[in-house]
């Protein structure tokens, strides 16, 4: 047998056996195929589970969680021609909209937004427990970046946000 009868001239496999730098060039690069298609495969399901487990039971990707939009609709019982969503749209910029299950159980949703404080840039952070079955929430925590308030401050904060709509 001489050296070009070494490899099947139409799939490039071995007739000896082993593998040898003079293999044509064609044949080194046919495992490369398997390994981008399993890398593939593996990248769309990450993705898919990312999706998955990172999207609240019962909700769909890109449509707001029932609980958010609870509360957005929600009015305070001082302003109750005002909703929550209405006034932080317009007190607050870079607004953003969470809702979670506590370790205690409880729904909470957490809002997200910038606004000044004594000629400051701030992000707020506020949470608020619902009570779904009797339709109410209240705010539970406050925070001006990331340090906690006191209820005075919480309420004032509110006070500001809906006497400014």
């Amino acid at each position: 047998m001489g050296s070009h009868e070494r490899y099947c001239h139409r799939c490039g496999l071995s007739l000896v056996g082993g593998y040898s730098e003079s293999e044509p060039e064609e044949r080194k690069g046919s495992s490369f195929k398997p390994l981008l298609i399993f890398l593939l495969i593996v990248g769309l399901v990450s993705g898919a589970c990312y999706l998955i487990f990172n999207t609240p039971a019962g909700s769909v990707v890109g449509i707001e969680d029932e609980h958010i939009t609870f509360v957005k609709n929600g009015s305070p019982v001082s302003y109750p021609d005002i909703t929550y969503d209405e006034a932080f749209s317009e007190f607050f910029g870079n607004t953003s909209w969470e809702y979670f299950v506590s370790d205690k159980g409880l729904d909470v949703v957490e809002f997200h937004g910038d606004c000044m404080y004594y000629d400051t840039e701030i992000t707020v952070t506020i949470q608020l427990v619902l009570d779904m079955d009797d339709g109410t929430f209240e705010m539970e925590y406050d925070a001006f970046n990331d340090v906690p308030q006191s209820v005075f401050m919480s309420y004032s904060l509110i006070t500001k946000v809906f006497e400014d709509y």
